[in-house]
This record gives structure tokens, sequence and C-alpha cells, in this order.
């Protein structure tokens, strides 16, 4: 919504002419981008605030996900303005993810380069995009099932299996993802979102999901 309504004051402002180059196009777009985010920040943090402090029973409740109701709807609302914006947080969620040169080095297209040489050439920096946008992608089906474990679980044995097919088995890269991915939150959001309840939850799903993912590996490379 945010981003159409963007497009549509950008174009009405070159229609009538008071926007006459490309730089003042492109610092329009960026302030644009940038306001977008806050708004959808804000949005996030106000749904976390809503959050009722006291945790009723049922929101209490732990199903086969190990989450509990409000660790769910705390876990939507921190992701609700990345995942909504895939275009503008794929590279630099992607760029944190392989931070470690053991993540990086498991993907054929950055073994044995630098961040800032990924950076750098437009291949490479073209593919972290790519791949910081599958991975939004799949955060997003992951956080849109956690109210159903079923669906959750049969999507994650999906990614395990295409873990499998590029070969990305190391349970310890698992471990390096998870911390990488809270590094990414920690670092990209206000403390006020991302407290300690936050922070918890998150680890949970983490959890959760490498279990899920490194018990798939292991029964498919059993056989």
């Amino acid at each position: 919504m945010f981003e159409s309504l963007g497009k549509t004051i950008l174009n009405f402002l070159i229609q009538r002419r008071l926007i006459f180059n490309k730089q003042l196009e492109n610092d329009v777009a960026e302030f644009w981008q940038k306001t977008t985010f806050l708004i959808k920040q804000a949005i996030s943090n106000e749904q976390i605030r809503l959050l009722p402090d006291k945790v009723t029973s049922n929101e209490g409740r732990v199903d086969s996900t190990g989450l509990t109701t409000r660790e769910k709807k705390l876990i939507m609302a921190t992701i609700a303005p990345v995942v909504g914006d895939p275009d503008r947080f794929a590279k630099p969620f992607l760029i944190r993810l392989i931070m470690p040169i053991e993540i990086r080095d498991s993907f054929r297209a950055f073994r044995g380069k630098t961040i800032q040489e990924i950076e750098r050439n437009p291949y490479t920096s073209r593919r972290a995009f790519e791949l910081g946008k599958a991975i939004l992608v799949q955060f997003q089906q992951i956080v849109q099932n956690l109210f159903d474990p079923p669906a959750l679980f049969d999507l994650i044995q999906r990614i395990a299996r295409f873990h499998i097919s590029i070969n990305i088995v190391d349970p310890q890269l698992y471990k390096m993802l998870a911390d990488a991915v809270l590094g990414y939150l920690s670092e990209s959001f206000d403390p006020s979102v991302v407290t300690p309840e936050v922070t918890t939850a998150w680890t949970k799903l983490l959890a959760t999901i490498n279990t899920a993912i490194i018990s798939e590996i292991n029964s498919v490379l059993a056989k």
C-alpha cells in the first residue's frame, strides 16, 4: 500500500514538472523508501505495544512449533516491515547472513571472496540480492504458517530437501545462520522492538527450524 502510494506521488510530481532531473527523482524515491520503512516499523512497534503484558492461558499454550501464541505474534510483528519490502532489504539481509566465511563459502558464487568483493562485483552483488530475496520469501512463508504447524513443517521439510540438493548439510552452518538472523534483527531494529522477549521468540523459532531441517537432512542422507 505505502509503496504504491509513493509511486503515485512521485509520478504526480514528475508530471507537474516539480521534479526536473534524475538525481532529484532518485532522492525523492529514496526518501519515500525510508519513510515507508519507518511507518511500517512504527506500525510494528504499535502492534507489539498493544499485545497484553499478561499472557492469557491460550496465549501461553505451546504447540508443536515450540512457540506460544504471543511469541508467534511477536515474530510476525517484528519481521513484517522486512518481508513486506524484499526489494529493499534482500541484499543487506543476505550480506549479513554470509558474514561468516563458512556460510559464504557454502555458496559457489561467493566462495573465496570477501564481502567487499561481493558487493563491488556486479554479478555477485546481483546474486546476493536474488538469494536474499529468495530467503526473505521463505521466511515470509514460514511466518505465515506459524499457526498451521503441519503446513509449517511440510514447508521446512521442502526447504531441507532443497538444501540437500545444493549440498548445504553441515549442522553447524544452520547454527551460524540462526545467529546471523538474530544479529540482523538486533542491528536493524530499535531496541524497543527487538526486546528480550522478541529475541527469545526468534531464538525458539530458529531452533525449531534448524532441528526440523537437520532431522530431515539426517533422514535423507541415512537412506
